[in-house]
């Protein structure tokens, strides 16, 4: 069984990836710093390495740059593992 917390963690980080699709470029900004910090203490967005490599396919250039920053630290992560 999930704990209540971790349950609480995948749908803020859903919620998260998300808003990294809108418009609003500082709220994107301000999610993407978030799951940057998260991502150096935590390797739970690994599981989200595959949200990040389509975003990479978006027509709309800031979500690729947004998708390319996650994309690229967890295969670097993966390399050097």
């Amino acid at each position: 069984m999930i704990s209540r917390n971790r349950k609480m963690m995948v749908m803020e980080i859903r919620d998260k990836i998300r808003r990294l699709y809108e418009k609003d470029t500082k709220d994107a900004y301000a999610n993407l710093q978030e799951l940057e910090a998260i991502s150096e203490c935590k390797d739970i967005l690994y599981a989200y390495l595959d949200e990040f490599i389509s975003m990479l396919k978006s027509e709309e250039y800031v979500v690729r740059v947004r998708g390319y920053s996650h994309a690229g630290d967890h295969e670097d992560t993966k390399r050097n593992h």
